[in-house]
């Protein structure tokens, strides 16, 4: 059951099994492995599926969502991604990446502060080089 809700999951996003894999810093096929229910993700690993996914740890392990949430699986077949603004299926693969990436993340405030600092160094740069 973690395999097809992360499969599903990966699908919806738009995502390869290599790109989700090269985010948890894995091998395709050990991934290939969580989807195919030859092997299951360590509680470490599901955390941050979660975290790229958008969903709880409980809803990729039971199905469960909390009260007046959505259910994603309750019928795939209909999937919209306007329903779905979490997921990631209208980025590009760059920003799909950097987004997969800080949401893997725990200090994701470091990461903000840093491209801070460097979108305000290229502003000040093509205010430069403008004037």
């Amino acid at each position: 059951m973690i395999g097809e809700r992360l499969r599903y999951l990966r699908m919806a996003n738009r995502l390869t099994q290599r790109e989700v894999a090269d985010i948890l810093k894995i091998h395709r096929t050990t991934y290939a492995y969580y989807e195919t229910g030859r092997s299951n993700p360590d509680l470490e690993t599901l955390s941050v599926l979660s975290r790229i996914f958008g969903v709880s740890v409980d809803f990729l392990v039971n199905g469960t969502t909390e009260k007046n949430v959505k259910r994603v699986m309750d019928n795939p077949s209909k999937y919209d991604a306007a329903d779905y603004p979490e997921y990631l299926s209208a980025l590009s693969r760059d920003e799909k990446k950097l987004v997969m990436l800080y949401r893997a993340l725990s200090d994701k405030e470091k990461i903000l502060d840093i491209l801070n600092e460097k979108y305000i160094e290229e502003i000040s740069n093509s205010g430069e080089s403008n004037g």
